[in-house]
């Protein structure tokens, strides 16, 4: 009697512990939100795995990749007014989130601002070029460049 007790919990543990496990085909499904620095949701940021777009945000800064291979990629995020992210990312189960913070360029202004204030021309200098790498016209990158060339003087 007592053996067929154990049997027969043993058999119901099995089963219920198998019928919950979901199994892990290979594939996954990526969800991730884009957002600044002050948290501000960052629409149409193009997203990249290894250098091929995938898809664009939505204006809540959202995306979703689905049925990708189950591997390690290069993600990229790109906008037209933010700093390029880019990062090493491996699925560590089926579904994954990924939440990317971007430097925006109003940010950037203020650190140049912030450095040309403290005379700190090296960093004002480099704050720049990022303001450039986002924008190679950017008239208020221009601006702020010509602004940092007349305290040198």
């Amino acid at each position: 009697m007592m053996k067929r007790f154990y049997r027969g919990v043993i058999l119901l543990l099995l089963f219920t512990s198998c019928a919950g496990t979901k199994t892990f085909n290979g594939r996954a499904d990526l969800h991730g939100a884009v957002y600044d620095v002050k948290s501000r949701p960052v629409p149409n940021c193009v997203i990249l795995l290894d250098g091929k777009e995938k898809a664009l945000t939505d204006i809540n800064g959202r995306f979703v990749l689905y049925g990708l291979q189950s591997a390690a990629y290069t993600i990229e995020a790109c906008s037209s007014y933010c700093e390029r992210y880019t990062r090493e990312f491996k699925f560590s189960n089926e579904t994954q989130y990924v939440l990317i913070t971007l430097i925006d360029n109003e940010t950037l202004y203020d650190l140049v601002e912030d450095a040309l204030e403290k005379k700190d021309y090296d960093l004002a200098d480099k704050t720049i070029k990022r303001l450039f790498a986002v924008n190679k016209n950017n008239p208020n990158a221009i601006m702020q460049k010509k602004e940092e060339l007349a305290m040198y003087g």
